[in-house]
């Protein structure tokens, strides 16, 4: 774990904090191009370079962790569980780390798959 997101995990619930370990575990294994930021209080999840809105921002609550994905009603959700305003980004609130299902990891990799590299990353 970088120094600066232990830091900022510190002070909360142990199962707050499994969540998020599960969640860069699961956004890791998307592919190599993955990188993780901390920006205010989210923990910002990128493909390529880490500037932008990146494809998936976590925010640790004290019972939860809030999952918002920018890319809004593009990412696969015909359940409609994530809500948010249609053209803006939807959020997901998860309790525990059993809150991450199949529909869940599947809306992720959705989501990853939205953001493309870059132009110049990809003729790299």
């Amino acid at each position: 774990m970088r120094p600066e997101l232990g830091r900022f995990l510190e002070n909360r619930p142990h199962a707050v904090v499994s969540l998020v370990n599960v969640l860069r575990d699961l956004v890791s294994g998307l592919g190599s191009d993955t990188t993780e930021a901390l920006e205010g209080r989210e923990v910002v999840f990128g493909r390529g370079d880490a500037t932008g809105r990146g494809f998936l921002r976590a925010t640790p609550l004290e019972t939860g962790v809030m999952l918002s994905f920018p890319a809004g009603h593009l990412v696969f959700d015909p359940a409609h569980r994530a809500k948010g305003l249609r053209g803006a980004e939807t959020r997901l609130m998860l309790g525990d780390v059993h809150d991450l299902d199949g529909y869940i990891r599947r809306m992720i990799s959705s989501a990853y798959e939205l953001e493309a590299p870059s132009y110049d990353e990809f003729f790299r």
